[in-house]
């Protein structure tokens, strides 16, 4: 409330304030946190949250210069060199109000084979230029192609194999032993022009 000395005059002025919310950015990955240099690729699933469910914008930075190191994708995937070491991963989450959080995670490329879950063995077969697996003594579930620094390009639950051109991929085969057993075996190839 204001008064005006020379009038003895009172008035009032009313403002309305909005209290915007802010997003709050997190993210999990698969695996939970370290990967082998002989597939150092991490799956993200984004749980970044905001009320009452605005829209969010996210730029990620995966730490790694020189390559494809930012992103605005929900749920890139992410892909490191294989040597050894530690990156930190940061994602902004923006409202369309301009309301913004930052997580960051850190994720570890090592050289030592993990467990997650299921067994993880060096591959007992052949595998083509065209991926295809031969002399395997598991039974075919799936096979996933992975560019080295890039994207996951092929998936199938069949063993046909695909063409793929020169470059060095990583793959990931899915079987089942005899007694029952999942197992996944990891590996990278480098396919040349025949």
């Amino acid at each position: 409330m204001a008064k005006n000395a020379s009038t003895g005059c009172e008035n009032s002025i009313q403002t309305q304030l909005t209290i915007l919310p802010k997003p709050i950015a997190i993210f999990t990955t698969t695996p939970k946190d370290s990967a082998t240099i002989d597939l150092p690729h991490f799956t993200v699933k984004n749980n970044s949250t905001i009320y009452p469910w605005e829209w969010l914008d996210y730029q990620w930075n995966f730490n790694l210069l020189g390559r494809a190191n930012l992103s605005i994708l929900s749920e890139p995937q992410i892909f490191y060199p294989d040597t050894v070491e530690t990156y930190t991963v940061q994602l902004a989450a923006n409202s369309s109000h301009n309301c913004a959080d930052t997580f960051y995670k850190n994720l570890f490329v090592i050289k030592k084979e993990i467990n997650h879950s299921n067994t993880i063995k060096k591959e007992p077969f052949t595998v083509t230029n065209k991926f295809k697996i031969l002399n395997n003594t598991e039974t075919f579930k799936m096979i996933q192609i992975f560019k080295t620094y890039g994207r996951l390009i092929f998936q199938s639950t069949q063993n046909n194999g695909i063409e793929v051109p020169a470059g060095v991929y990583h793959f990931q085969f899915s079987g089942t032993s005899a007694n029952g057993e999942l197992v996944n075996y990891r590996g990278k190839k480098i396919v040349l022009n025949e």
